[in-house]
């Protein structure tokens, strides 16, 4: 059965932009983000490059989450690297994106958004509340933990 979406954004004001308006930065923007988790995790959660897009891998084996080529734009004070979530130990189905952007031009801000994910431990049938305690004692924690740890990099000019 499918899991209802999930959907999640957390913010931080920057005291200065921390990437230029362009493809490049937008790509720098992607880029640390995956380097953030790979550092959170210690290195047990790699993040893969390839042609599909990039996956991250946890021990060097089992691909917890798939992410599509990052879609990138910069335009109007937004710089954008959007990554379309194609699947995953950890994803009930395809669908949903992970974002990370850096907006405004007087006021920037960092975003780290997770659009329209549907997580599999989420999912409803059989033992659906084992499933949706494990994703809300793991899963959704950690998301959380490596935002968090990734947005206070960028306001403190690390990215």
């Amino acid at each position: 059965m499918r899991s209802s979406p999930v959907s999640t954004e957390d913010r931080i004001r920057l005291p200065a932009p921390v990437v230029e308006p362009s493809h490049d930065g937008a790509l720098r923007l992607g880029g640390a983000y995956w380097q953030e988790v790979r550092a959170f995790s210690r290195g047990l959660v790699r993040p893969r490059t390839g042609a599909d897009g990039v996956d991250l891998v946890l021990a060097g084996v089992v691909p917890l989450l798939r992410f599509g080529q990052a879609a990138t734009s910069a335009e109007d004070g937004l710089v954008e690297c959007r990554y379309p979530i194609r699947g995953g130990l950890l994803a009930a189905t395809p669908g949903g994106a992970l974002v990370v952007a850096q907006t405004g031009r007087e006021a920037p801000e960092l975003r780290l958004a997770v659009e329209g994910f549907h997580p599999r431990l989420a999912r409803r049938g059989r033992l659906a509340r084992v499933r949706a305690a494990l994703y809300d004692a793991l899963q959704a924690p950690l998301h959380a933990d490596v935002s968090r740890r990734f947005l206070e990099r960028g306001a403190r000019g690390q990215l």
